[in-house]
């Protein structure tokens, strides 16, 4: 496999996504400037989530992208980070500006106590 830097030589140009943690989200969805997509699978979105928060899996992304705005850059999330790192590479590969958290959502979710009622 080639390193970065032998890419870069040849030619490919790389991206690179920006990454947050938790900790950093709150500030950021205070500004409205930004829409939260949660690509995790319905019923983990049920079980707790952020009220901003667009929820379409992951494995759903490509059939839903109509459903994603544009008007602002996005901020990504999923349980703890690996499907938001897919998403948001297509997302990004479509167009949008993205901000990926890499992090667990659990201690997020209990600290804020962002549960939905059944």
């Amino acid at each position: 496999f080639a390193t970065p830097e032998e890419l870069i030589k040849s030619g490919v140009v790389l991206e690179s996504t920006k990454t947050l943690s938790y900790h950093e989200v709150d500030d950021l969805l205070e500004t409205d400037d930004y829409t939260l997509v949660d690509v995790r699978k319905a019923s983990e979105y049920i079980e707790g989530h952020h009220p901003q928060a667009i929820n379409i899996a992951h494995t759903r992304l490509l059939e839903r992208m109509e459903e994603i705005p544009t008007d602002k850059p996005l901020v990504v999330h999923c349980q703890a980070g690996s499907r938001a790192a897919y998403a948001s590479a297509l997302l990004e590969r479509f167009g949008h500006t993205v901000l990926f958290i890499d992090d667990n959502i659990e201690p997020w979710i209990s600290e804020h106590k962002y549960q939905v009622n059944h």
